[in-house]
């Protein structure tokens, strides 16, 4: 699924964001497959009219496959996604972000620990598991901004997937984070992304401009 903010095609690149879902929205890429993305996550946000037109993101949301045994998104399959992004969309290289809930953020985890800042500036993994990544990148994933979020209540995917990279990245000297945020939601499980999606629900997040704020150089 694609969304083209106003005014793109006038030639101006705007900011990628890619949302990638959880376990529960893949399917095989057809149309009533796809349709299942807008049940949650940031499709939801945009089919009920919640996604303000000034925000400049054109984002994409892809649906994996899992047929082949893959419950997330893979590392390689973001990578591939995002050269594709790049080649067919007008966005600025420099402004590249990623988001992901549940599944989808094991699959952002996955690939920033593969490749931290190559293209992404900045990244909102939202109750995840970014262990490996950390064990694979070490302090280099924090040449990408991270704001993780999780619910301590969190029983399909351990607090300690966030917990542990992002205390871990915070005392990281070499190189220094960027920007390493932790966000854990003491009273939640595992459903936490609606209120950091959705910022008419008045949780005071805002992603968005934050992922704004970084650029990769």
């Amino acid at each position: 699924m694609e969304y083209l903010p106003p005014g793109y095609g006038d030639g101006s690149p705007r900011p990628l964001l890619l949302a990638l879902h959880g376990s529960g929205q893949s399917g095989n890429g057809s149309v009533g497959s796809v349709y299942s993305l807008v049940g949650t996550g940031v499709p939801w946000v945009m089919v009920h009219d919640r996604w303000p037109l000034d925000r400049p993101f054109v984002v994409l949301a892809p649906q994996h496959d899992d047929s082949g045994g893959e419950p997330c998104t893979t590392a390689d399959e973001v990578n591939d996604f995002l050269a594709f992004a790049l080649k067919h969309y007008t966005v600025d290289p420099a402004r590249v972000y990623i988001t992901g809930y549940s599944c989808g953020a094991v699959g952002a985890w996955d690939y920033l620990g593969a490749h931290t800042n190559e293209v992404v500036a900045a990244a909102v993994p939202i109750a995840g598991d970014g262990q490996s990544a950390f064990e694979q990148a070490g302090c280099a994933l924090g040449k990408v901004a991270i704001w993780a979020f999780h619910g301590a209540h969190d029983d399909s995917m351990d607090p300690a997937g966030s917990t542990v990279p992002m205390t871990k990245l915070k005392a990281c000297t070499d190189p220094k984070p960027v920007d390493a945020e932790l966000t854990v939601f003491p009273d939640k499980g595992h459903d936490v992304w609606d209120e950091i999606y959705d910022t008419t629900l008045g949780s005071g997040i805002d992603i968005y401009s934050w992922l704004l704020g970084f650029q990769k150089h």
